[in-house]
């Protein structure tokens, strides 16, 4: 049993790793979209979008709401 215990904190620290990285991603591409052609324009907001996305599911996976 402790062993599941462990790999249950491993799990929750790995999904904060990844929301802390998707934020950074998202913040990244944001900083892009206002000094990038406007033709990058549309792939930055699907590339956004889909962070939101992956956001969302690592918070819900915390407990955390959005």
């Amino acid at each position: 049993a402790p062993r599941a215990r462990r790999s249950a904190t491993l799990d929750q620290k790995m999904v904060a790793q990844l929301l802390s990285q998707s934020a950074r991603i998202a913040d990244r591409l944001e900083e892009a979209d206002i000094v990038g052609p406007a033709s990058q324009s549309a792939a930055i907001d699907e590339c956004r979008q889909e962070l939101i996305e992956i956001r969302s599911c690592l918070m819900a996976a915390l407990g955390r709401s959005p």
